[in-house]
């Protein structure tokens, strides 16, 4: 008798979750709807119950589907107004200062989670933070196996001091508001990154699928899943265990105790493909939006190699998830690694990934910030963002918001000529004139046909770049800040924003 008690208790319970309309976390109060563009709203309720919503002098009625599920759509709604949301089934709903304008997602690993207050000039920008219309939403972080239909988080209003804007990502931050200083309108970000985070986690189980290339990933994650138990176990009692005993002899003894060990990969399931795609990506991926900036790839220069291809996939496969046509989609090129500068030319792995991140170019409505020139000497996370966000927001400005004379882009590589112990480099159409700031171009390497490289002498004639050496006596090749550090790439256009690095040579490193 008591266990069909507590079974009709359960049945219950079930019963009540499910005869409750509920929106997902995106909707809440304070939030920002993109403007001029189709609004849709959807949420969950009892199966066959009658859904009311009400957006302003707009009202649509659905039913809640088999599963749940119901969805609806208003038409476009504009700026200047402050709106409300009233959903009523069983229960009624309402969300509250709303308003329309502009909204991005903030997409990526460290370097785009880095917390404001963790950022130059922090305190400064945290005191005068008084933006009512910028309003922020944090996608809390979730990993999972299985695409998830909701995910937790909310809105906050920018205001002096707050606490979690202190937490919001600083590039994102720099970024909608340089936007709403430009724009002045209401701007919307949605912060959705994870540190440490490789490409491969924030795309779809059908995007890892779609190339052979990507099966090892796929092998990879499945064989991390089907035995992580075991090596979490292994891994506190092995590694764990005996830190936690000489921690608290080090303490004892006055000492600095060890660094706790690392949790391993194939422990993190944040790491594990698709899974950041499932909890974080497909949740919200309902939401209408104006774009994407993103800033990532760090963890993929293991394999630098095929971050090009999975990365491109990846967009392809954002802009399909939001089945809102080639959405703009504005990156970062990376900074520096956490190592010292070399002495001499050489392989750099980092270097790779950031020519994957040039040639992602070619795809539709994309744009890149060139960030060699504001790292920091063993920093993986230079704590100079705000330059970050005011070169992301200078693509947006000029693509997407009429702002023509805006200047986006640093020299791009075009093409070299062999001019007998010279190689003449030539840039993009948009590179009117070059400059070096500083103490002079300290990244440019040349080598002949044994692909030796050596540091090499330069010259500017106009918008083209001469390179040559004492030491090489018939060139075939060039690198500029091909380096993990490329310390004294000083290379800029006459916009005074940096080149991107590049070789005019091939090869995986």
């Amino acid at each position: 008798m008591k266990k069909i008690f507590i079974i009709a208790i359960v049945l219950v319970s079930i019963s009540q979750s499910f005869a409750i309309v509920k929106l997902p976390a995106i909707f809440s109060d304070n939030m920002v709807l993109q403007q001029d563009e189709t609004i849709r709203i959807w949420g969950w309720a009892d199966p066959g119950e009658k859904i009311e919503v009400k957006l302003y002098k707009q009202k649509v009625s659905t039913i809640a589907k088999p599963d749940s599920s119901w969805q609806v759509d208003f038409k476009p709604v504009k700026s200047g107004k402050t709106y409300e949301l009233i959903v009523k089934g069983n229960n009624k709903l309402r969300v509250k200062n709303i308003l329309a304008g502009e909204v991005w997602v903030c997409g990526g690993q460290s370097n785009m989670r880095w917390h404001i207050e963790n950022s130059d000039g922090a305190e400064e920008a945290l005191e005068y933070a008084d933006y009512p219309k910028i309003r922020l939403f944090t996608v809390k972080p979730q990993a999972s196996s299985l695409l998830q239909k909701d995910c937790k988080g909310e809105w906050i209003v920018v205001e002096p001091n707050h606490k979690e804007l202190a937490r919001f990502s600083a590039v994102g931050y720099y970024f909608g508001r340089q936007l709403h200083r430009k724009l002045g309108m209401p701007v919307g970000l949605i912060d959705n990154s994870w540190g440490g985070t490789p490409v491969e986690a924030w795309m779809s189980d059908k995007a890892m699928n779609s190339n052979a290339d990507f099966k090892f990933y796929l092998d990879q994650r499945d064989k991390w899943v089907a035995n992580s138990d075991m090596n979490r176990e292994k891994f506190e009692q092995d590694k764990l265990k005996l830190w936690r005993v000489i921690e608290k002899q080090a303490k004892e003894n006055g000492e600095t105790p060890p660094k706790k060990p690392r949790t391993p990969n194939s422990l993190r399931p944040q790491r594990y493909a698709s899974y950041l795609y499932n909890g974080m990506v497909y949740p919200i991926s309902n939401f209408t939006i104006k774009g994407a900036i993103w800033y990532q790839g760090e963890s993929n220069s293991g394999k630098p190699q095929f971050y090009q291809s999975m990365f491109e996939t990846m967009i392809a496969d954002w802009r399909k998830a939001w089945n809102h046509g080639n959405f703009p989609f504005y990156f970062t090129q990376l900074s520096w690694n956490k190592t010292d500068p070399i002495d001499e030319p050489g392989k750099s792995k980092y270097a790779v990934i950031r020519e994957a991140q040039l040639q992602s170019l070619k795809i539709i409505n994309t744009g890149m910030v060139v960030t060699t020139d504001i790292g920091e000497v063993n920093n993986i996370h230079p704590r100079n963002k705000l330059d970050v966000g005011l070169r992301l927001a200078r693509w947006a400005l000029k693509n997407d918001y009429g702002f023509s004379d805006m200047e986006i882009s640093g020299p791009i590589y075009k093409s070299m000529k062999i001019d007998g112990d010279e190689i003449i480099i030539s840039f993009d159409e948009n590179t009117k004139a070059l400059k070096v700031k500083h103490w002079g171009l300290m990244q440019i390497a040349i080598a002949g046909e044994d692909r030796k490289f050596v540091w090499a002498n330069y010259k500017i004639r106009g918008n083209k770049l001469v390179v040559w050496s004492d030491e090489i006596e018939n060139p075939i090749a060039v690198r500029y800040a091909w380096a993990d550090v490329p310390i004294g790439a000083n290379l800029y256009g006459s916009n005074g924003l940096p080149a991107s690095p590049f070789r005019t040579d091939k090869g995986d490193e």
